[in-house]
């Protein structure tokens, strides 16, 4: 493996592993990666029904109420931090209202934050779910299958390398 360090402009250096925190490293696994992360990037249009950007701006949009997010969580969905939470999540619900396209990042992230905050009684909204969006638990899980799916085909590939 061979570890770089990012200068910006897409350029990078190799360094000593033990002279750069962890945090600043970029990882490169040969020029496949740099694709992933490039694909990522770039906007993806993906077909949903209206119950489906509804489910997702719903999960969003809990973030910013009943539910809350600890650091390491947002950062584990994807976000830099949780103030990032609620940034992106209000450009996401806006973007999805709109039926505008997004990066594969964040499709996984808007997905990632409501299958937490849909699941989680701890973190998320739980067993309120049904109380503060108004969707049964039922129909929830049917539609986040289905979104599951249709992401995963859709911006797997950019995300995951390998589905």
């Amino acid at each position: 493996m061979r570890i770089f360090v990012c200068v910006g402009g897409g350029t990078s250096l190799p360094v000593p592993t033990r002279h750069v925190a962890a945090q600043y490293l970029w990882r490169v696994f040969g020029t496949g990666e740099h694709d992933r992360q490039m694909q990522a990037e770039s906007l993806v249009v993906v077909e949903l029904s209206d119950d489906e950007r509804h489910v997702l701006r719903c999960g969003l949009n809990e973030w910013v109420g009943p539910a809350r997010s600890s650091e390491a969580l947002a950062v584990a969905m994807g976000f830099a931090s949780v103030e990032d939470l609620y940034e992106q999540g209000q450009r996401l619900r806006a973007a999805l209202s709109s039926n505008q396209p997004l990066s594969a990042s964040d499709w996984r992230r808007a997905l990632v934050a409501t299958e937490f905050v849909f699941a989680s009684d701890v973190f998320g909204s739980g067993v309120e779910w049904p109380t503060t969006t108004g969707l049964r638990d039922e129909e929830t899980i049917r539609i986040l299958r289905g979104l599951q799916r249709k992401l995963n085909r859709t911006v797997g590939r950019a995300l995951y390398g390998h589905r």
